[in-house]
């Protein structure tokens, strides 16, 4: 049987010149494996083995959980930053090569006050399980005081789905 191709869903962050991954995510149908530029990378497979391993190759936190395709809900990671011209000017995030991705979340920094925090949370959850998202979606008005809304969201329905959630 031919193996599927494996399909890419990337986090964009752009002001209009310059344009970086801040996340990447590779689902290969079975395993998924996810990353921040330059940073660990994190794999999640269909056994249910899950880990982080360094970039010298050091592996960090692993354990088994139940497997893949069996997980109804999971944040799989939440990345938070200001947004601001100096991470355009200190190159702080990769740059985009323009690789392929299947799926792009796209933060346009110029939609977005100046210093503002921006958080992005990535996860995954089954099809049927959609009211976890709502209520991700919803959260702001359970919690008092918090004051970022999800502004975006991407839904790449590749079992699991993956999800990408934009606060600011």
């Amino acid at each position: 049987m031919p193996k599927k191709p494996s399909k890419q869903v990337r986090v964009l962050y752009t002001n209009g010149n310059y344009t970086y991954v801040i996340h990447s995510l590779t689902h290969t149908g079975t395993d998924l494996y996810h990353r921040l530029p330059g940073g660990n990378k994190s794999s999640y497979h269909q056994s249910g083995i899950k880990h982080t391993k360094t970039k010298d190759g050091k592996y960090l936190d692993r354990n088994k959980e139940i497997p893949l395709s069996e997980v109804p809900f999971r944040q799989l990671c939440s990345q938070g930053f200001h947004n601001t011209a100096r991470h355009f000017a200190d190159n702080t995030f990769e740059k985009y090569s323009g690789n392929k991705a299947d799926s792009c979340l796209i933060i346009d920094s110029r939609s977005i006050p100046e210093n503002a925090f921006v958080e992005i949370n990535i996860g995954i959850i089954a099809p049927d399980n959609l009211g976890m998202l709502y209520n991700m979606l919803n959260i702001y008005k359970l919690l008092p005081g918090l004051s970022r809304k999800p502004q975006q969201v991407l839904l790449y329905t590749a079992t699991p789905w993956i999800y990408t959630i934009l606060y600011h």
